[in-house]
C-alpha cells in the first residue's frame, strides 16, 4: 500500500493571500490538502460574530487550491474537536495527517514519506513580528488509526477506543502543552535537515487577531477539558 500524507488546514477569515501561500506550500511538499472553513459556536458567541463562514475570499482560494474542501455548517461548527475531526475522518487508515493551520507555511524540503513512527514533531519557527521569531518543536504529524480523533479541545488528540469519558489522560496521544511531547522524534528530511514550518500569526488582520484574543480571554477551561462561560 502506498502511504499518503495529508496536509490538514482549518481556516476562517485568514485572508486569501495568507491562505493561498499556506496551501501551496503544502502542495509543493507533496501533501494532499484538505481545507476546512468556518468558526465554531463558542467562538461566534465570544467574538460577537454573525456569520460562521469566511467572507473575505478565502473560500474561493480553498476551492481552487485544496484537493478537498469542506464548507462550514450554516450555524457554525459545534466546537473545536468537531471541526478538526471532519478532516481526520477523511484520511484513510495507515496514512499520515499533518496539522498545518492557515497562517503556517511548510518550508520546501525533500521529505521522505516512508515514515515508521506514529507521531512526529517538526520544528516551528514562530514569527512574532517582522524579524522577531522564537523556535520550538511541536507535534504536527500523526499516523491515522481508525479510532484516532480529537476530544474536548483542539490540543488533545486520542486513540478513542482507549479513552474513558471524563478521564483526560486515558487514550491520550498528545496534548500540545505537555512535556512528554519531547519523547516524540523530530522529523528530518532526506538531506538530514529538520522539517520546518514558519508560523505567521501576526500576518492575520488586526480584527481576526482581536477576535481570537477575545475568545481566549473570555473562556475558561473546566476539569473535564471543555470550555464553558
Amino acid at each position: 500500500m502506498t502511504i499518503e500524507h495529508y496536509g490538514c488546514c482549518i481556516f476562517w477569515q485568514d485572508g486569501p493571500a495568507l491562505l493561498q501561500e499556506s496551501l501551496r506550500a503544502m502542495k509543493a511538499n507533496g501533501l494532499k490538502v484538505i481545507a476546512i472553513d468556518g468558526c465554531y459556536k463558542e467562538f461566534m458567541k465570544f467574538g460577537q460574530i454573525d456569520k460562521p463562514y469566511s467572507t473575505d475570499g478565502c473560500i474561493d482560494v480553498a476551492k481552487a487550491e485544496a484537493d478537498v474542501f469542506l464548507e462550514c455548517p450554516a450555524d457554525g461548527w459545534d466546537d473545536q474537536p468537531t471541526k478538526r475531526n471532519a478532516y481526520v475522518q477523511l484520511i484513510p487508515v495507515g496514512n499520515y495527517m499533518w496539522v498545518i493551520d492557515a497562517d503556517e507555511m511548510v518550508r520546501k524540503c525533500r521529505i521522505d514519506f516512508g515514515l515508521k513512527e506514529d507521531v512526529y514533531r517538526i520544528l516551528e519557527s514562530r514569527m512574532l513580528s517582522e524579524g522577531h521569531r522564537v523556535q520550538m518543536t511541536t507535534v504536527r504529524i500523526y499516523k491515522k488509526y481508525s479510532d484516532l480523533g480529537y476530544k474536548y479541545q483542539h490540543s488533545r488528540i486520542y486513540r478513542l477506543d482507549n479513552h474513558k469519558e471524563g478521564d483526560l489522560a486515558s487514550g491520550l496521544v498528545v496534548r500540545a502543552v505537555e512535556p512528554h511531547n519531547m519523547t516524540y522524534p523530530i522529523l528530518k528530511d532526506m538531506d538530514n535537515q529538520f522539517v520546518t514550518i514558519d508560523h505567521y500569526n501576526y500576518k492575520r488582520t488586526d480584527e481576526r487577531r482581536r477576535q481570537k484574543q477575545n475568545f481566549y480571554r473570555m473562556r475558561k477551561e473546566s476539569t473535564r477539558g471543555k470550555y464553558y462561560e
